[in-house]
């Protein structure tokens, strides 16, 4: 488990979530680092994501031009997907995490519109 920030709710190889934001630690080439302060998130959809040989979702990069996914080269085999709709922007973010029961515990915390 990686962690930036000492105020780190949660923490793994893909993102760190504090009080405040959630940080994507690989999300644009080659720098990789984008934050999202809780306040510009409008929703959350979190999708059941089958693991399957060819993966439904992209490993990094846009998959319908509405959704750009964090990257992730285990993405095919989670169960759970992310899609983070933004005030600020008409671009949605994807991105999948190594433990969902924990962030949608968080989510639920910080009372984030959660859509099935």
């Amino acid at each position: 488990m990686k962690t930036l920030t000492a105020s780190a709710l949660y923490s793994d190889s893909l993102v760190e979530i504090t009080e405040q934001d959630i940080l994507f630690r690989l999300y644009y080439f080659p720098i990789g680092l984008k934050r999202i302060v809780f306040a510009d998130i409008e929703s959350i959809a979190v999708e059941a994501s089958q693991p399957s040989p060819t993966p439904r979702y992209r490993l990094w990069g846009t998959d319908d031009l509405c959704t750009w996914f964090a990257c992730d080269w285990y993405r095919p085999n989670r169960n759970m997907v992310f899609k983070m709709k933004l005030k600020t922007q008409s671009m949605q973010v994807g991105f999948t995490v190594e433990n969902p029961s924990a962030v949608l515990g968080i989510f639920r915390q910080k009372q984030l519109h959660l859509e099935a």
